[in-house]
């Protein structure tokens, strides 16, 4: 075997294998101070990138839940504030059924409407005041809000809350051309036999959002009204039915007979001996006897020269065979419809020719804690194509006398049904940012653990590495001094 002096190839082979082992070492050390595997690019350059991706989608749903919450405490703010909202209009609405009875006075009601007042104010107070940090929640500005509560763009939640104010809340109801009440069509009247409806289709825009109802014609407005609540789940708009009709200026006395039809499929016989032709007590008494099978009431007017009929529940009112037994044609009556805002359509005479028959058709009265839109492609039944509600606010409304109690009644109602309508949805948003949280926590923990299966060390295999290393270095060192020694044997064949 050749010896050489210049190159020690064992000395050479062995400082390889200490580096190679010192490497070893200086990574296993590394990582056991670390705790990571992944320390640098060159350990991993795939699982550094798989990590760094993992280590974004943790920390955004980590800021996600904090948004989350963030949320649901800006959503409990504001829902406090509607709860007290709400009890000040449970407030007002005690106040104006105490005004609507007739045991108070007309002091009492001043009384009563200064209360009134201060919770109005109060109301549009909490609306102006009500913040979280720094922005207005009830003043109705706070609308299409975004919320990020996810690791992604397009992981948002939007909201609206609508204003709290005493003059944004009430009862939304519509109106038409020509009506100043809050009645959104005015079904035609006594001229003929039929009402005067003719088949159509009407389409509802509410906030719950659009539906269409078909109407065929001579519908009565207890039929429409049945149609369009069926929709009410569809629209957030309800509908409630009146027909009126009244009977006037009898030419003579005598005796007055008619066949009356409402909700009842058989005519019923009305017969009443008027003494005075300017007093209809008796026709009343007789119309009002029938009342349990018709649905029809009919009350006297202040003079007792008119009486008026009602069906509250918006059956059309059908007078037939009018006779009067004053004997001819020309002893008359006067019969017409009356519109929503108590306007009364063109007369019908009714002669004593026992054949002359009338009809009256019904109103509807729309109503809605929300805005709302009616259109219809005729005009028969709305008074315009298309109609937008109006809103009748808690602000604008008072208790000073007994019919305005009464309004303010159903303006609070429909101010009710606005607050509750909107802290439902802000409860149904909470117990969604509650799941969304639970969920965002639950998939940060999984990412997590597969995020250090990456790019933490195993102390155990690390651990057993270094001791290895530590153990190779030992025995490299020692080799290398022996190795070293080698070049010293040469010198033996020199002696």
């Amino acid at each position: 075997m050749p010896q050489f002096i210049n190159t020690n190839i064992m000395s050479l082979n062995t400082v390889r294998v200490l580096d190679k082992s010192q490497q070893s070492l200086q990574t296993s050390m590394e990582r056991l101070s670390s705790g990571k595997r992944i320390n640098s690019a060159r350990d991993d350059a795939a699982g550094m990138a798989i990590a760094e991706g993992m280590t974004a989608q943790i920390r955004g749903m980590n800021q996600g839940i904090r948004n989350a919450n963030d949320a649901a405490s800006l959503m409990q703010t504001a829902e406090g504030a509607m709860q007290e909202g709400a009890n000040i209009l449970q407030r007002v609405r005690e106040l104006a059924i105490q005004s609507a009875s007739d045991t108070n006075t007309s002091s009492d009601r001043v009384a009563l409407q200064k209360e009134v007042t201060q919770l109005q104010e109060e109301l549009t107070r909490i609306s102006s005041s009500t913040e979280f940090n720094g922005k207005k929640l009830l003043d109705g500005t706070f609308s299409s809000n975004k919320f990020q509560i996810g690791a992604n763009t397009g992981s948002t939640l939007s909201l609206s809350i609508g204003s709290v104010s005493s003059t944004a809340m009430g009862s939304n109801t519509a109106t038409t051309a020509g009506s100043a009440a809050s009645v959104s069509q005015d079904v035609n009247a006594a001229a003929v036999t039929a009402n005067g409806v003719e088949a159509q289709t009407l389409v509802i825009g509410g906030s719950e959002g659009s539906a269409s109802v078909t109407l065929t014609a001579d519908n009565s407005a207890e039929t429409i009204a049945t149609a369009i609540n069926n929709k009410t789940a569809d629209t957030g708009v309800q509908v409630t039915a009146t027909t009126k009709a009244t009977l006037h200026t009898l030419s003579a006395s005598g005796t007055i007979s008619f066949g009356l039809k409402g909700n009842n499929t058989t005519d019923v016989s009305v017969s009443a001996v008027v003494d005075n032709k300017d007093d209809l007590s008796s026709l009343v008494s007789a119309i009002n006897t029938h009342s349990g099978s018709t649905g029809i009431s009919a009350v006297l007017s202040t003079d007792k020269k008119s009486l008026t009929m009602t069906s509250k529940s918006g059956d059309d009112i059908a007078i037939t065979d009018f006779k009067n037994s004053a004997g001819t044609d020309g002893a008359t009556a006067k019969f017409n419809g009356v519109l929503s805002g108590g306007t009364a359509t063109a007369d019908q005479t009714l002669a004593s020719s026992d054949t002359d028959s009338s009809r009256v058709g019904g109103y509807l009265d729309f109503s809605s804690n929300s805005s709302y839109t009616v259109a219809s492609d005729k005009t028969t039944l709305m008074t315009a194509a298309s109609n937008s509600s109006a809103l009748s606010s808690v602000g604008s409304g008072n208790v000073a006398s007994q019919a305005n109690a009464n309004k303010m009644i159903d303006i609070v109602d429909g101010a009710l049904g606005y607050v509750n309508s909107q802290r439902a949805e802000l409860g149904a948003i909470q117990n969604r940012l509650d799941s969304t949280i639970s969920n965002m926590q639950n998939t940060s923990q999984n990412l997590s653990a597969a995020k250090s299966r990456v790019l933490d060390a195993d102390f155990a295999a690390e651990t057993a590495n270094m001791s290895k290393n530590q153990i190779l270095q030992q025995a490299g060192m020692a080799m290398l001094s022996q190795a070293n020694q080698l070049p010293q044997n040469v010198l033996k064949l020199l002696q």
